[in-house]
């Protein structure tokens, strides 16, 4: 037998919720799809498959190590194959996958067959991108799932899986369909603390006031919009849902992304925003 190093890279990756409507390729399905696929080629020992940075980020790199008795021209075949299925889906969005095969030191440890199965299935089956767009705003994603992160040690395998939706009973279904695929699979579900949704409020007088402070200090109106992200203003509401809150923040590029930068000179508006519109309110 021989082992390879199998990798999925050149990704986008990006932000799990801002980004998850643009149809980008999730590094760590696509690996498990192309091992399913070289599973029906013959005997595919797992030794290693890890992935991705982080829950609410998508997976622009994968890395898997294998141990097979499968000829080189034959794996290759495989990719070819796999990477052609990819560029049907995601061409547009996703230039520049990679898809390198290396030969490495063979594994002193793999899975049980069994068990590899039973990971490569759990990758294949969980939902991953958007599930359904809003029927309240046109162009919003309502309900989505990440599948962020893989790690694997000599002990477990650990599978971080994130659903967003500004819906709480969507999330409450997506629970409920984790934790049925682990039981399936023999993984054990493990339920994180879910953050509170925050409702847009269409009456806010802070939100009309930061508005016309920009407006008037930029000589252009301020983007307001209603986003399919996580944000910190929902905790506060749980505590009080009377607070009038808005959520600003200075210009960001490809965040939870490789490419990931700040636009400087949106910095000091920022500031100079928050300051008068502190003034502002004092004055009220």
């Amino acid at each position: 037998s021989a082992a390879w190093k199998l990798e999925v890279k050149g990704l986008r990756g990006g932000h799990s919720g801002e980004r998850i409507g643009d149809g980008r390729g999730n590094a760590i399905r696509t690996l498990a799809m192309i091992l399913t696929a070289l599973q029906a080629k013959g005997e595919v020992e797992l030794a290693s498959f890890t992935g991705g940075k982080a829950r609410n980020a998508i997976p622009n790199d994968a890395t898997a190590v294998i141990v097979t008795d499968i000829p080189k021209a034959d794996i290759e075949a495989v990719i070819a194959d796999q990477k052609e299925r990819f560029t049907q889906m995601y061409g547009n969005v996703e230039p520049q996958i990679l898809v390198p095969l290396t030969s490495v030191e063979a594994a002193q440890q793999v899975l049980k067959a069994g068990d590899a199965k039973r990971l490569l299935s759990l990758l294949t089956i969980l939902h991953t991108g958007v599930y359904a767009m809003s029927t309240v705003i046109p162009g919003l994603v309502e309900t989505s799932a990440n599948l962020g992160v893989v790690n694997m040690t000599a002990e477990e395998v650990e599978v971080q899986f994130f659903p967003r939706s500004a819906i709480d009973q969507k999330l409450d279904e997506f629970r409920q369909y984790a934790e049925t695929v682990a039981e399936r699979t023999g993984f054990t579900a493990h339920i994180g603390t879910q953050s509170p949704g925050w409702k847009e409020n269409k009456e806010s007088r802070l939100a009309k006031i930061v508005a016309e402070t920009f407006a008037e200090q930029n000589g252009k109106p301020m983007k307001v919009e209603t986003i399919h992200a996580g944000l910190e203003c929902g905790w506060h509401f749980r505590k009080n849902p009377k607070l009038d809150m808005v959520s600003i923040g200075v210009t960001t590029k490809d965040i939870h992304s490789p490419n990931e930068h700040l636009v400087l000179a949106t910095v000091k508006p920022q500031v100079d925003l928050i300051v008068a519109t502190l003034h502002k309110i004092a004055a009220l």
